[in-house]
């Protein structure tokens, strides 16, 4: 199966409830709130599940688990310039209240003949807790998705580089794909856009992030696939 959260054992610090109430109708007027803000997590005592059984996302790729976001609306700055990853048919995707472990992902540097400058990209691994969720009845269906920010992308999430509106380099989306106990996760896409002229002008050009299973996460394998006779609308999930 798809084990998204990836952790049998996870120690944490600072997780608050905050209680406020009217000292003249305590009771009736009292509210509780899950503050979220300052909760740290500990590496040590961090334990996964077993990779055998269950195929930890967080073990198969080089992250950084960074904290625990709370997204409280439609309006919340959380989430914002992320793109949703279409994922497998039991995934149903999540609300505008939702919890998300926050990572970062290394996408290595632009190799020896550049500045040593490291890519990163930041990824929610999302879910609703489920008395906030409708189920719509068809089998398993977990609310729950990954979203994922690339690097020098603005609001919209699509466009990792705009100049003036003029060139802009980008992707059209995100895809994870699992298969036999291991991870991708695919850039949709991908092309150089220079005012109403595409690179390549036709096809596609899909870039895939993999990991190793078997190494822990340590380290992070790309290619890249242009197939000319492909046409930009067929995507296997919903996004």
């Amino acid at each position: 199966g798809i084990d998204l959260f990836s952790y049998e054992k996870l120690p944490f610090d600072n997780m608050w409830l905050d209680m406020s109430f009217n000292v003249d109708h305590p009771v009736s007027s009292r509210s509780i709130l899950f503050d979220v803000s300052s909760l740290t997590f500990r590496k040590e005592g961090a334990i996964l599940h077993d990779p055998k059984t269950f195929y930890p996302f967080a073990a198969q790729f080089p992250i950084k688990l960074k904290g625990l976001v709370q997204s409280t609306g439609s309006d919340s700055k959380v989430g914002k310039g992320y793109l949703n990853a279409a994922m497998p048919s039991e995934f149903s995707g999540t609300k505008d209240n939702y919890y998300a472990l926050e990572y970062d992902l290394s996408l290595g540097t632009m190799g020896g003949l550049a500045p040593k400058k490291a890519f990163t990209a930041h990824l929610l691994l999302c879910w609703t807790p489920q008395k906030n969720y409708a189920s719509s009845g068809s089998g398993e269906n977990y609310p729950a998705e990954l979203r994922m920010k690339l690097p020098f992308t603005g609001s919209g999430g699509k466009d990792m580089l705009d100049i003036e509106g003029v060139i802009k380099l980008g992707l059209e989306g995100i895809q994870v794909l699992p298969a036999d106990g291991a991870y991708t996760i695919k850039l949709r896409d991908f092309g150089l856009h220079i005012l109403s002229l595409t690179v390549p002008p036709s096809g596609t050009t899909d870039i895939f992030l993999f990991g190793d299973p078997h190494t822990g996460g340590s380290a992070l394998g790309w290619y890249a696939a242009y197939n000319k006779d492909v046409n930009n609308s067929q995507f296997p999930y919903s996004s």
